[in-house]
């Protein structure tokens, strides 16, 4: 297994030749490689699918983990944002409810000390009564 938290390895031989001074192969190039000779491999399909399949579940792991990262910042935030918002309009609407109520109130004293004096519309009255 690998690191907490990384990929899992799967073990792999791998044959390497050093090269021997003379024979050209200090340099590698790329249009003219050596000749290597084929090693049998009996389970080697095994092992890449293997590795392709650990290979795609990590991949899947790491994007699953930065979704998740992204939505714990993004929520947060937008809730907070949300949030606020709704104090604030709460705090206006209580404003503007005391706002209402003290000017009703501030009018109802007026009204009393002017005496019977009607503030509505007289026409509508008078066409009623007729």
């Amino acid at each position: 297994r690998g690191g907490s938290g990384g990929p899992d390895y799967v073990p792999a031989l791998f044959k390497f030749e050093k090269p021997e001074i003379g024979t050209g192969l200090v340099y590698y190039d790329p249009e003219n490689p050596p000749e290597y000779e084929i090693i049998p491999c009996n389970g080697c399909d095994e092992v890449w699918a293997e590795v392709d399949a650990r290979a795609d579940a990590y991949a899947a792991k790491k994007r699953h983990d930065r979704i998740m990262i992204a939505v714990a910042v993004i929520l947060p935030s937008v809730g907070g944002i949300v949030l606020a918002i709704l104090v604030l309009g709460l705090i206006a609407s209580i404003y503007r409810h005391r706002s209402l109520m003290k000017e009703y109130y501030s009018g109802l004293g007026e009204n009393n000390d002017e005496g019977d004096e009607f503030d509505g519309d007289e026409d509508y009255l008078l066409s009623e009564s007729e």
